[in-house]
């Protein structure tokens, strides 16, 4: 059923280990962070395993379903006997063990009562048998403490645990695996109790000892290991989540084997560590190793099975599949029904992300009860300050808000909100879920200063989760991640044009320049003063952590000397890192885009320009509704920023891709006129009115699908070019009118060389003279033309770089190759004659692998945008075979391939052929294409075609552009005042057609 709603952020349960103790040390009730159902854990235990990861549950070599209630009733019955005899015999260790089954089986009829009169006797009979301080009376006070915590009784637990520490410490010592298994108790209670960093020392401390005494490859130390990254994804720490996790995956795989249950938890934890960060890819496949391994093991009804299946309907929800999610959720909701406890809070949470699809599919009255019944659970199980309680609020809020019902929904959201304040903090992701729709709710309320307010937060927060997970994903993560961010939604919503402002201006094409940064971090790391600098800030603040003591260990941190000195070691450090600053090293706190300041980005404008900041985003409709639109933040220097509304995204990417397709074929003019007209209404017209006097230079920075729209060639209402209106320059964003990284230098005096590659060979793969020659020949069977005309180009560019005093290096036909490009050391102008292309999987249905081996997926833009040098036809012809020739010098030149260049000081890159600018575009990111290629490769300016272009016709206009760019030095003006030109010149002569056709397609990003 189609609906105008995003995909809802779920909350995901983790699996978390319940390490050392016995039975009781399930997680029965407080499990509402965890991914396992704590019954099928019990049960698992109840076959004989006497510690939870002690003996590991993936060791039992075959695990059984839950008993019936008759089986269950019968194995009371038969432990009561048992019991009555031992105690006849005074048969102890008998006793306490018929008493210790039946209280299991008590507890897995929900007796709780007689299952907790039957621990304390257990506990009693060690007491007054093996004495009150030994080790057996430890083991079963930590029994009854994992049996109170799964109760939610929790000082009852404290007690027992704290107790079972005080003789374990006494009896063996601080620092033995037995105290560690209690402070892993200790952890999993404050966790509980929602007093996460308390727990994170709890479970800290275990780790060290466990370390130190078991080593880092025991089973137990990944348990621990597991848990704290489970409280780090809590907490919203994906870094220290994914680190632990993946050190806890390895020790399990090696120690216990890769097909053990221990594995599959943990690769279960890992998808939904994925999930969290958007990475749905990676997320699927390990919740299918994760289902391989409990399928092979476990019957096909099993509570895991189950739930891992529950949870990837979850992760279908997220990427706004209903038709895969709903079948997989309502399976969960029915088996659980049948197989766990009414009151089980796996049950309340399938019943709520089933309930959210349904309200999603505007199917209200299936949602409600399910909604309704899961509150009801968590608050009997979890209490009323539980964040899984607010999760439930927090759903019935946004059933309520959906209908209209906007009083019903205002108090469920604030106190769902002020849970996860207290629970989570303010910046915890699920907290930011209910402080956005609360803000969306006050603003339909008429509450704005409340929604702004909340609007500030939620951005602030925004900020900082990107910078946390910029600092250990890679590109793809990254992509993923900032894509569930949606960072203008709400101050689009309230009309916050500061707000937007700041939002665009750090957070469009974010994720390209943390790579960038990343690389010039690496480069600097390269360079021995680099290396020199960073280990005195390394010694430096070492020595102000110990300038809180003296070598006596007495305190001066107070004293009027320590003063002076931690004064000066201050300033000292601050010196270092203006030193690493310089040469790109941070101090890793903030991204740089995520530092920006609009004020820095307006004193960069030229008085007489207007930076343009298109951006694709969610229109806010009411209700939670959203529509896909796009609107235009417009900043100058000195006038207040302005936000203009453009439109629904449906209607203008139509209009784009009818302009795209009448600039790849001859059409009537009053045709193409329409549409050229129709963009200029959509996109320019709102914008031009809202400018303030003065304006002469518009740079624009176009967002999603308007990357690939030439603006200049777009008709006024006096049916004009928008170039003929204004100066037009483009950037991937208005950061790039600062400096992004210091020691690119922009003097074209310095290396003053031109290299130039042009018509390539591409029917003779280089090095092997003739193959592919007869084949390749113009024909049916030819994949790409030949480009006789770049040779001119080539002989003019070599005439112009050397009457500019320039070295000038030209690569023609079978030299015009993949490798003899990769040996360039940034040269200050780098030429490219060549076709670009972008092959979807029709065109080329055998893609080559990628680097490691693995499969390319169908939708890596980075790499199908390619550059065709010598050779290429012989290589598209062999991909169609499926065979893959080797990469180095294929002819196929990549995206990520250009990326991996050298162009660190290249002033300018040319790309003068055919469809250079095309790519996947991305809201917020750009085009994954050759210019993001060209960009991470660190080309200052880059020029590119939107679409295809004669060579014949495209000569002219570059000899045009290399006279005015070198003479000015600038070039984006040098091409915004010749395409200008020949656009009108052109149109006189031949036409408005041919002048879009020739001139239209270039474009110069900066």
């Amino acid at each position: 059923m189609a609906n105008n709603s995003k995909p809802r952020r779920l909350r995901d349960i983790l699996w978390r280990d319940s390490s050392g103790g016995n039975v009781a040390q399930v997680h029965l009730m407080r499990i509402s962070y965890f991914d396992p159902v704590a019954l099928c854990l019990l049960f698992l235990l109840l076959t004989g395993v006497s510690r939870i990861w002690g003996i590991d549950p993936a060791t039992v070599a075959t695990p059984v379903t839950p008993p019936t209630a008759e089986a269950n009733a019968a194995i009371i019955l038969k432990a009561q006997e048992q019991a009555r005899n031992a105690e006849v015999q005074g048969n102890i260790p008998v006793l306490i063990q018929s008493l210790t089954d039946e209280a299991d089986a008590q507890l897995r009829a929900h007796e709780f009562d007689q299952a907790e009169k039957l621990r304390l006797r257990v506990l009693h009979l060690q007491e007054e048998h093996a004495g009150k301080q030994s080790l057996a009376v430890s083991d079963a006070l930590l029994s009854l403490g994992w049996f109170y915590n799964n109760l939610g009784h929790y000082e009852q637990a404290q007690t027992a645990f704290d107790r079972c520490m005080e003789i374990r410490q006494q009896l063996l010592g601080p620092e033995t695996a037995q105290v560690a298994e209690v402070l892993n108790a200790l952890g999993s209670l404050e966790e509980n109790r929602n007093n996460l960093s308390l727990a994170e020392a709890f479970y800290q401390q275990a780790i060290a000892i466990r370390e130190k005494v078991l080593g880092v490859e025991n089973p137990d130390t990944a348990t621990t290991w597991n848990n704290l990254a489970t409280l780090y994804w809590i907490m919203g720490d994906y870094a220290s989540a994914q680190k632990l996790f993946t050190q806890a995956l390895a020790v399990r795989e090696k120690v216990l084997g890769p097909k053990s249950l221990a594995v599959a938890a943990t690769l279960n934890n890992l998808a939904l560590l994925d999930s969290s960060l958007g990475d749905y890819d990676e997320a699927h496949d390990y919740f299918q190793r994760a289902l391989t391994i409990r399928e092979a093991r476990l019957p096909a009804d099993h509570p895991t099975i189950i739930k891992t299946l529950s949870q990837l309907g979850l992760v279908y929800v997220r990427e706004g599949d209903d038709a895969r999610a709903e079948p997989l959720l309502v399976r969960a909701v029915q088996m659980q029904e049948k197989t766990y406890p009414a009151d089980d809070p796996d049950v309340a949470r399938s019943m709520m992300q089933l309930g959210l699809l349904y309200d999603r599919q505007k199917l209200y009255d299936k949602a409600e009860p399910l909604l309704v019944r899961s509150l009801e659970i968590r608050k009997r199980t979890l209490g009323m300050e539980h964040p899984e309680y607010a999760a439930s609020l927090e759903a019935l809020a946004q059933h309520e808000h959906e209908q209209g019902r906007l009083q019903e929904a205002l108090p469920l959201y604030v106190q769902a909100l002020k849970i996860d304040q207290e629970a989570l903090g303010d910046n915890h992701p699920d907290t930011l879920q209910i402080a956005a729709d609360l803000a969306y709710l006050n603003l339909e309320l008429g509450k704005r200063d409340d929604a702004t307010k909340l609007a500030g937060d939620v951005a602030d927060a925004q900020q900082k989760a990107l910078n946390g997970v910029f600092t250990f994903t890679a590109e793809r993560q990254r992509m993923d991640f900032a894509k569930t961010i949606e960072p203008c939604d709400l101050p689009a919503a309230l009309g916050d044009a500061d707000l937007l402002a700041q939002m665009i201006l750090r957070t469009k094409g974010v994720v390209l320049d943390s790579l960038l940064e990343d690389e010039a971090v690496a480069r600097a790391v390269r360079d021995p003063d680099v290396r020199d600098l960073m280990e005195k800030q390394r010694l430096l603040s070492a020595r102000l952590l110990r300038a809180q003591e003296d070598s006596s260990g007495a305190d001066f941190s107070n004293s009027p000397q320590a003063i002076a000195d931690r004064k000066k070691m201050e300033q000292d450090e601050q010196q270092l890192e203006a030193s690493l600053a310089e040469k790109g090293i941070g101090s890793g706190r903030t991204r740089r885009a995520l530092a920006t300041d609009v004020s820095d980005v307006r004193g960069a404008l030229p008085e007489d320009a207007a930076l343009i900041e298109y951006v694709a985003y969610n229109r806010y409709t009411g209700k939670l509704g959203y529509e896909p639109a796009y609107g235009a933040v417009i900043l100058t220097r000195d006038s207040p920023t302005r936000w203009v509304e453009l439109g629904p995204a449906a209607a203008i990417d139509a209009e784009v891709r009818t302009d795209q397709k009448y600039m790849r074929k001859r059409v009537r003019e009053a045709a193409l006129t329409g549409v050229l007209t129709g963009l200029y209404h959509s996109l320019c017209a709102p914008v031009a009115a809202a400018l303030p006097p003065g304006i002469h230079r518009l740079i624009l920075s176009p967002d999603g699908n308007l990357n690939f729209v030439s603006f200049a060639t777009l008709l006024d209402a006096k049916d004009n070019f928008f170039g003929e209106d204004f100066d037009l320059n483009y950037v991937s964003s208005g950061r790039d009118l600062l400096e992004r990284f210091p020691a690119v230098s922009k003097n074209m005096n310095k290396q003053r060389k031109l290299v130039v590659f042009a018509n390539p060979a591409y029917g003779r793969l280089p090095g092997v003279d003739g193959r592919g020659v007869s084949k390749m020949a113009v024909g049916e069977d030819d994949l790409l033309a030949l480009l006789p005309g770049t040779g001119r180009e080539a002989s003019f560019l070599q005439e112009e770089g050397r009457a500019n005093g320039m070295e000038v290096q030209i690569y023609q036909g079978v030299d015009a190759s993949k490798a003899n490009l990769a040996k360039q050391d940034s040269p200050d102008v780098l030429h490219l004659a060549t076709h670009g292309l972008y092959l979807s999987p029709d065109d080329v249905p055998n893609l080559p692998p990628g680097p490691d081996g693995a499969k390319v997926p169908a939708g890596e833009g980075m790499s199908r945008s390619l550059l065709a040098l010598a050779g290429a036809s012989v290589t598209l012809q062999d991909w169609k075979k499926g065979f893959f020739p080797p990469p180095d010098n294929d002819g196929l030149l990549t995206a990520q391939d250009v990326a991996n260049l050298n162009l660190d000081h290249t002033w300018l890159v040319v790309l003068s052929a055919c469809d250079t600018g095309g790519g996947e575009a991305q809201a917020g990111e750009g085009v994954l294409g050759l210019r993001r290629g060209f960009a991470e490769a660190g080309a200052q300016n880059l020029l590119m075609t939107l679409w295809p272009v004669e060579d014949s016709g495209t000569a002219d206009l570059m000899r045009a552009f290399y006279r005015e760019a070198l003479r000015s030095g600038d070039a984006p003006g040098a091409l915004a005042r010749v395409q200008r030109a020949s656009l009108v010149d052109v149109r006189k002569k031949l036409g408005l057609s041919e002048a879009v056709r020739q001139a239209g397609p270039f474009i110069l990003s900066y």
